[in-house]
Formats: C-alpha cells, structure tokens, sequence
C-alpha cells in the first residue's frame, strides 16, 4: 500500500547513501571531524565534489575560514564511528580521540587525513551555494 508522506521527509527516500568523514582545521588548529551522507561527484575535469552541510553545524565555519576539507572513505567495520561523529558536536568534544581514529598530515592540505580510512580526497573549496531556508 502507498501513502503520501510530508514534504519535509521526502528525502528520506533518497537514503541511505554511503557517508564518508569529512575533516577540517580552523585557522587555529583545532581539527575536527563529520560525517556526511549528502556528497556526489559534479565534475571530471576538475574533479569535484558536492556536499550539503547545514550552515549552523560547526564544520560549516571551519571550511569557509580556511577553504579546505579532506573526505575520508570508511570501511564498513567504521560504522558506530561514522555514526558518533554524525551526533556529536565538534564544539564540544573531540572526536578523533572520543572514537579513536588516528588523525595523519594529508599531503595537500592543512587539514588531517584520517589513518584508518581506505581513501581520501584533499579539497579546496571552489564556492558555496546557499540553499532553501534553514531551522534553528
């Protein structure tokens, strides 16, 4: 049997995608790591990616400081982490040590690679866009 749904939760049927860890440093150093269901290719040639981050989560300022990001691709076996640092808060704790991933220099940008994924991107940010209204 099909029902409507509200709009609001319409893309929930888009899930779940496979979410990555994307980290970033502040201008004063202090790392910090997400997880990010909502990332996809947009071009070749360059490379680069989409991702979609709230503008109130703490991970949103740290890019636009210092127009850098790394996504990290986790192993299955990763789950609870990516899923810990989906719910926690940056701000307020440390993530890399509260789930023990190893934080490892990347090779072109300041912020960390995490050792324990099986791949890594190195980003500049190129732009933002701004979309739709946001609930505080």
């Amino acid at each position: 049997m099909k029902t409507t749904v509200p709009l609001e939760r319409s893309l929930y049927f888009l899930h779940p995608y496979n979410a990555t860890l994307v980290t970033c440093k502040s201008k004063d150093e202090k790392t910090n790591v997400m997880a990010v269901a909502w990332i996809i290719p947009v071009n070749v040639n360059p490379p680069m990616v989409a991702m979609s981050i709230r503008p109130e989560r703490h991970p949103h300022d740290l890019i636009l400081e210092t127009k850098e990001f790394v996504v990290n691709i986790p192993t299955f076996d990763m789950a609870e982490k990516v899923l810990f640092c989906g719910r926690t808060t940056g701000e307020k704790s440390n993530k890399f040590k509260e789930t023990q991933l190893t934080p490892k220099k990347a090779r072109k940008v300041s912020p960390p690679i995490i050792k324990e994924c099986v791949a890594h991107l190195e980003c500049k940010l190129k732009r933002t866009i701004r979309t739709g209204e946001t609930k505080n």
